[in-house]
Order: C-alpha cells, then structure tokens, then sequence
C-alpha cells in the first residue's frame, strides 16, 4: 500500500510551510483585479487552483477558509463576513482538489474542474449570496453576472492550464520529500 495516500489528512512541517505560502501568494492575487465590481477581472482563483492541485481537496478546503478570514482581517473586506462567502472560499479549492489532485494535468480536466466551479459556485451559490446581500432578485442578479460567467471562464482555463503545468515539479518534489521520509521511517522501524 502508498504510504503517501495512506497520510492523506497528515502533513509534514515542509508541506505545511508551502501552504502558508501559496495562501500569501492567493492573498496577494486576490488583491489584483482589473474593471468595476459586476465585471471584475482577478486572479484570485489561481490560488485556489494550487491550493486543490498541491494540497488536495482537505487541505486545500483549509487553506482557503484560512485565506478568507485572513482577507478580512487584512484587507477588512466585509464580504467574507458572509458565511456563505467563506463557503464558496471553502468549497472551490475542494473541487479543484477533486478534480487534481494526484492526477495529471490534462485539458479536459481544466475544463471540467473549472465549468464546474463556473456553474456551482461563481452562478449558483455566488448569485444567490449576491441576491440576498444586495436585495436585487435572484434573475436580475443572474443576467447582470451572466455575460462574465460565460466569457470570462476560457481565458481563465488557458491561464489555469499553464500554471498547473508550472504546478508539476513542485508536486513531484512534495511526492518525492514524502516517499524518501517515509522509506526512513520505515528503515528506522526495522533497526529497532
């Protein structure tokens, strides 16, 4: 049996630091954005992208909540007050968890993972939480959003594409750091 599947929810202090500093550099992307507030062009979602591929759907579930609560505390953004906002935060590195982890990269599933944070988060769940907060029905809020949702989301998969190919030897290194350290562990279990 992999060893490294069997610590699915442990991690190591290595891997640990790496989270931390993929939810500073999500922090930071979030923090870049082109055009007005309904037609918002970020980058944010790449953090998001490498939280799922690196950490997994759990760990990357986390690093997300962890994210949005330091969003609010730094930047003082009342949106993530939302309970539902943290959800979303939670939930899109999960799917893309599901979606990457411990798999190749591979156009289909960029283009899966990404329709399906497209559809359930970005117009379900982000459509309904705008309805609620800005009293505007769910329809309107719908159509107002919608030409975003349908444009803005291939840009965002090529991008996507070529940061997880970025991605490869990073996670190739965490697979190999976890492999060599479990093999000592295991040396070390057999001398004593």
């Amino acid at each position: 049996m992999n060893k490294y599947k069997d610590n699915f929810f442990k991690l190591s202090l290595q891997n640990l630091v790496l989270l931390g500093l993929v939810i500073a550099i999500k922090l930071c992307l979030s923090s870049v954005a082109i055009g007005p507030a309904f037609f918002k062009i970020g980058l944010a979602f790449l953090g998001s992208v490498a939280l799922g591929y690196l950490f997994g759907p759990v760990w990357g579930g986390l690093g997300g909540l962890v994210s949005s609560l330091l969003h609010l505390i730094i930047f003082g953004d009342k949106a993530n007050v939302l309970l539902g906002t943290m959800l979303s935060a939670i939930l899109v590195p999960m799917i893309y968890g599901f979606f990457f982890y411990n798999k190749e990269v591979k156009i289909w599933r960029v283009v899966m993972g990404h329709l399906t944070v497209t559809i359930l988060i970005n117009i379900m769940l982000n459509n309904y939480l705008f309805s609620l907060v800005s009293g505007v029905s769910l329809q309107v809020a719908f159509i107002q959003r919608l030409p975003k949702e349908v444009i803005l989301p291939w840009g965002q998969m090529i991008l996507m594409y070529f940061v997880l190919k970025g991605l490869v030897p990073i996670r190739q290194r965490m697979i190999s750091y976890e492999k060599s350290k479990n093999r000592i562990q295991e040396m070390e279990g057999e001398t004593n």
